[in-house]
């Protein structure tokens, strides 16, 4: 596999060859590890003259740490890959450190592989948005996702890999054919606020809406919400609906929340997190990670007639696009 040195780099570029990484991928670590990889920092350093915050998030110094853990669009790429590691937990420690104790504590070598490649797509993913490469940073989040997890499969074709995400979720206690329990501190919720969800999506644009709404015991529309979005296919624009809701929700102070969709589909996605697109995983894990904040949240498969009034809100929001 290699041998880490004792302040937890590889000794030298052939033992990152020895990984039988492509080069490219060989090189990218190497540098990462021996601390040259030109983020902000390391270039400010040498005297180049720049702004040091993360071209991402605009937030923090772009460090190889802040790059790869504290930002929260790589923790994304870290959540929806098939690790499932979240960084939003506890303090980053040094990347080396960090590195050293993957490489020690992982079971066999596809790990570090395919950590490796999850990093090379954080690093492409910030070269487009620092070299105005693409302006829209979320999709072009999902897109790199992707492909990178096209590149996984097939660096992991030798490693015999397995699909799927391994998280802290999937089909357990509370999940059904028809329903997914994602957070319960206290059981079963009967008060909790149910909210119908819906989208209007055109195939060839993309373009779109998605909306949602709180109902009453009477079925009228209390509140509701919309938001119009770019999805390349209808399951994604119902996996962004839930996410929206969700923060939606949350930011009315609403802690027991019932979502309400007639895509059966995206039910079970929840379950079956290797039977969606690698897009779609992106959104329900990032769902996962937000429902931790919740008392109560699930996910159920109703009846069409029971998300109409949500359907109507986005097709309205969809032909005004």
């Amino acid at each position: 596999m290699g041998r880490p040195s004792k302040c937890g780099q590889l000794c030298d570029l052939e033992e990152c060859l020895g990984l039988n990484l492509p080069t490219k991928f060989a090189l990218f670590i190497w540098k990462v590890l021996h601390r040259i990889l030109p983020v902000r920092q390391v270039l400010i350093r040498r005297g180049i003259g720049m702004n040091a915050l993360c071209p991402v998030c605009g937030l923090e110094e772009e460090s190889i740490e802040h790059l790869f853990f504290m930002c929260e669009t790589a923790r994304r790429f870290w959540r929806a890959s098939n690790l499932g590691l979240d960084f939003s937990i506890g303090n980053p420690l040094p990347f080396n450190v960090w590195f050293n104790q993957w490489w020690k504590g992982a079971p066999n070598k596809s790990i570090v592989v395919e950590s490796i490649i999850t990093m090379w797509s954080i690093w492409c993913n910030r070269n487009n948005l620092a070299f105005g490469r693409t302006q829209d940073p979320l999709q072009q989040s999902l897109a790199e996702a992707y492909r990178t997890l096209r590149l996984v499969e097939r660096a992991m074709s030798g490693y015999g890999l397995k699909d799927g995400i391994r998280g802290p979720w999937g089909a357990g206690a509370g999940c059904g054919k028809q329903r997914v329990v994602l957070k319960s501190n206290l059981g079963e919720v009967n008060d909790a606020i149910r909210l119908p969800v819906d989208g209007a999506w055109d195939k060839n644009s993309w373009e779109g809406a998605v909306a949602w709404c709180s109902v009453g015991a009477d079925g009228a529309v209390r509140n509701e919400g919309r938001r119009e979005v770019f999805a390349s296919s209808v399951l994604l624009a119902e996996a962004l609906v839930v996410w929206n809701a969700l923060v939606w929700a949350f930011e009315r102070g609403w802690l027991s929340v019932e979502i309400c969709s007639d895509c059966l589909v995206l039910v079970q996605g929840f379950q079956r997190t290797s039977r969606v697109h690698p897009l779609v995983r992106i959104i329900l894990s990032d769902v996962v990670h937000l429902a931790c904040r919740f008392n109560y949240v699930v996910v159920s498969k109703v009846p069409r007639t029971e998300v109409r009034a949500a359907h109507a809100i986005a097709k309205d929001v969809n032909f005004q696009v």
